[in-house]
């Protein structure tokens, strides 16, 4: 037995090809075999990371093969994260990240400008709002909403309570302008951000900022990002994954994707058409979403409530007062009035939801306080003059009292009614106390 030459190519991943007769040439790197010329082997070792594996074949077919699939395979996964980094480049999409982290967490839901959405045309700016100049002309009154998808709307654009605000108080007094500037999935630093950068361009009147008691008190960290697990029914801190697969474009839009289809209604999501008795997320999903976020409301074993006992609540009712707080002197400074709307989350207002958070967390001995925050909030903005309105006392009589769904279904988020009651409650509320929008103020 005679071996007439024995390749060993430098690198990480190498290969020895051991020749018994004729002969071979290889070019090779860490990362791929260029080209491979042969005639016969004995056999092939292949070194990975120090270890050697001993493959004995009398078909070489079968190896090249298996060396072509694997080269293609990578090629093609490569191809496709290419693209779709590419894609993300020139036409962003929200669930893959943002070179700059702090305008991905202010903008990340924002709309794409003259985007279709329900048959409305959003303005130049992303927002599902007339195009609105800059200037402001004499006598107008400009009132801007700050807020995040009950703002944006997840309703037709004439149902949106902003639209019908409008519309109220342009009978009042036809000069009047309310300016969605809604972004989905923002938050406190989020709605300073857009005041400070674009919402004060339009030299507005009265600034309304309007907090989601749901979710607004998180700050989207990663220490606070969780998945839900259907089969434990709990909430869980994402797993840790290898760099190279969590950097990897293609990898979140598969996991995009895969969460798309198992927890909400696909369907309902990606059309462009409204149905509002449709059902946005799987009731499972839902009801364990909004089981995992009821430790604000929740009283402990000691008899205090959970937020003014966590360290994490403690830390996040925290940083959503200083935001509030910066948005209030910035108004201040301005000579601008603020108005602070706290929106109520769907299981303060239906006590069905209520019973099934207590169900879900197995605390069915455990008591709650479904208004806790909303008090907290109050007491303390009150001190610092920041006028508060809370809707989630008139959300519940009207749900008492009519007995009609305004939440949509499986969803969080108001549905055509619950836009309309909202719309009421803010048109009371600023025609009897805005000094900029009281009837007799403005006959003077």
């Amino acid at each position: 037995m005679r071996v007439s030459k024995v390749l060993r190519p430098t690198g990480i991943c190498y290969i020895d090809i051991i020749i018994i007769k004729g002969n071979a040439t290889l070019a090779t790197s860490s990362q791929c075999i260029k080209q491979i010329f042969y005639r016969s082997f004995y056999c092939i070792r292949i070194h990975i990371y120090g270890m050697a594996i001993k493959i004995n074949t009398r078909s070489k077919i079968i190896v090249i093969t298996f060396l072509k699939i694997c080269l293609t395979a990578i090629f093609t996964l490569l191809m496709i994260e290419g693209s779709i980094r590419a894609y993300h480049r020139i036409n962003p999409v929200y669930f893959l990240p943002n070179k700059d982290k702090e305008a991905n967490l202010a903008n990340k839901f924002r709309g794409k400008p003259y985007a279709d959405v329900y048959g409305y045309k959003l303005n130049s700016k992303g927002f599902k709002d007339k195009e609105y100049s800059l200037e402001k002309q004499s006598g107008t009154v400009r009132i801007l909403g700050i807020g995040d998808s009950f703002v944006y709307g997840t309703v037709p654009y004439p149902d949106n309570f902003l639209t019908i605000l409008e519309s109220k108080l342009r009978k009042v007094d036809s000069q009047i302008e309310v300016i969605n500037m809604g972004i989905s999935g923002s938050d406190p630093a989020g709605y300073l951000s857009l005041l400070e950068e674009e919402g004060l361009d339009y030299n507005p009147d009265i600034v309304m900022v309007f907090f989601y008691i749901g979710n607004d008190f998180f700050m989207y960290g990663p220490d606070n990002v969780f998945e839900t697990d259907k089969k434990k029914g709990k909430a869980q801190k994402k797993k840790r994954r290898w760099p190279i697969v969590s950097a990897s474009y293609l990898y979140k839009t598969m996991e995009f994707a895969s969460t798309l289809v198992r927890n909400y209604n696909s369907v309902e999501v990606l059309s462009n058409r409204y149905n509002d008795a449709g059902s946005t997320m799987d009731s499972e999903f839902y009801f364990l979403t909004l089981s995992n976020n009821a430790d604000k409301y929740m009283v402990n074993t000691n008899g205090l409530f959970e937020m003014l006992t966590s360290d994490l609540w403690q830390r996040e009712f925290l940083f959503a007062i200083q935001d509030i707080t910066a948005i209030s002197d910035l108004c201040k400074k301005k000579g601008i009035e603020l108005i602070f709307v706290m929106i109520p989350e769907e299981m303060q207002v239906d006590q069905k939801y209520q019973s099934i958070v207590k169900q879900y967390r197995g605390y069915p001995d455990y008591s709650f306080d479904y208004s806790i925050p909303n008090k907290l909030l109050a007491i303390q903005l009150e001190p610092q003059g920041i006028h508060s309105l809370d809707m989630l006392a008139p959300f519940r009589n009207d749900f008492s009292s009519r007995k009609i769904r305004l939440f949509r279904r499986n969803d969080g988020h108001w549905n055509i009614e619950g836009n309309k009651l909202a719309a009421e409650i803010l048109f009371e509320y600023l025609t009897h106390n805005s000094p900029a929008l009281r009837r007799e103020d403005k006959a003077q």
